[in-house]
């Protein structure tokens, strides 16, 4: 049975699948040293995990589901992270306020704290007139500091240690009242610290006494799409037509340096003595099967002169077919051959070859010019690349 390319690809396709699967696949049992096993546990704060594994003993193997509980720890542990914890969550509590002796915000009395997982905080006041359940401020009959207490208990499993932060609860000041009412910016930070802990940040719903509305900004993209797409078409549609022309650009440069070899081997064939019929015809014998487009169209034309056509017409349909001027004017000497005789075409053809060469000459010329400008581009896109690959190094020994 024969196997085809497509199916080895399918094959080594799954193989290397197989093995990036299997070599991303990360083990959960561990064998140490002294030979015992254990598996990872997660980390502070993360939930339980459940592993399917295979025990082994003297009677067999069999299959059993571990649940691993998260790391708790140590009384040590707990004690110094909690002795760390409290100047980044008084810092946290005050929020919008300047310190402790000059509260005026209300209080953010977050949860949990960033860098800490497994440690939760709570809090508590001895003042609840003033001092919300959620950390809410309110003084607006206070005229006088008011001194009051606040306790944070951070707990880490079966270990828990709490700490009093003394307060003082000023009145609010219109001014600072009034700037932190004039701007989105202050409302969207103070709801980021009070919904820290939470699932989802709660945008503010009023400001200065106006409800808020939000809504997502415009996305250009799929217009932009769309009318990439458009482009895209459009562009497809004038690809045939640019294909066409590039095509007849490509045809028109291969008659004009075929030009001087269709004169110079017409010569060779005329002067041994051939008719012009009999030279066309054993350039179409030479020539025919190549893919060069004069020789296509000199076989066509060898066709219509054994199919009874007169010499001139088919000699003025090549030339029309060939639509360059080089072409018209041969089939014009040709056309003379039967009023002047052989020496007199001879003559001519000569003449013509020596602008036949010179014409393809230019033509070369040109064509290595329009390579060379194609290549620009290129050459500029290697020059920045080599001058970035020469300067990066430089530059970060400077700095």
């Amino acid at each position: 049975m024969k196997i085809s390319k497509e199916q080895i690809l399918c094959v080594a396709a799954g193989l290397l699948l197989s093995i990036a699967s299997f070599s991303q696949k990360k083990e959960f049992l561990i064998e140490k040293d002294d030979g015992t096993y254990g598996i990872e546990r997660p980390d502070f704060g993360q939930d339980k995990r459940d592993y399917e594994i295979y025990y082994e003993t003297g009677d067999g193997k069999e299959k059993i589901n571990v649940t691993v509980s998260p790391r708790k720890y140590t009384e040590e542990e707990a004690a110094k992270l909690f002795e760390a914890m409290l100047d980044p969550v008084i810092k946290v509590m005050l929020s919008g306020n300047p310190s402790i002796t000059g509260v005026t915000e209300n209080l953010s009395f977050i949860k949990f704290l960033d860098g800490y997982p497994g440690i939760s905080i709570s809090w508590k006041s001895d003042d609840p007139i003033h001092i919300g359940m959620g950390g809410e401020i309110q003084n607006d009959d206070v005229t006088d500091p008011v001194a009051a207490t606040v306790k944070v208990t951070f707990s880490a499993g079966s270990f828990n240690k709490s700490y009093e932060i003394p307060i003082l609860i000023c009145a609010k000041e219109a001014g600072q009242s009034v700037e932190k009412e004039e701007g989105i910016e202050e409302l969207l930070e103070k709801a980021d610290i009070e919904t820290d802990s939470e699932r989802f940040f709660n945008l503010p719903s009023t400001m200065k006494g106006r409800k808020l509305r939000y809504s997502e900004p415009f996305d250009a993209s799929p217009v932009v799409l769309f009318v990439m797409g458009i482009l895209a078409a459009f562009l497809l549609k004038l690809k045939p037509i640019e294909d066409e022309r590039k095509r007849k650009k490509e045809r028109e440069n291969e008659l004009l340096l075929d030009y001087s070899d269709i004169v110079s081997k017409l010569i060779v064939y005329i002067g041994a003595g051939l008719t012009i019929r009999n030279a066309w015809e054993k350039l179409a014998m030479e020539h025919g099967e190549e893919g060069r487009a004069v020789y296509r169209e000199i076989s066509a034309a060898a066709a219509e002169l054994k199919n009874g056509e007169s010499e001139n017409r088919v000699y003025l349909r090549f030339a029309k077919r060939c639509g360059l001027r080089c072409y018209t004017r041969l089939a014009s000497l040709l056309d003379q051959n039967s009023r002047t005789g052989d020496e007199a075409l001879l003559n001519a053809l000569e003449l013509e070859m020596d602008e036949a060469f010179e014409q393809r000459k230019n033509t070369a010329r040109r064509l290595g010019e329009e390579a060379g400008t194609k290549l620009i581009l290129p050459l500029m896109m290697l020059l920045i690349t080599v001058l970035v690959m020469v300067a990066t190094p430089a530059l970060f020994t400077l700095t």
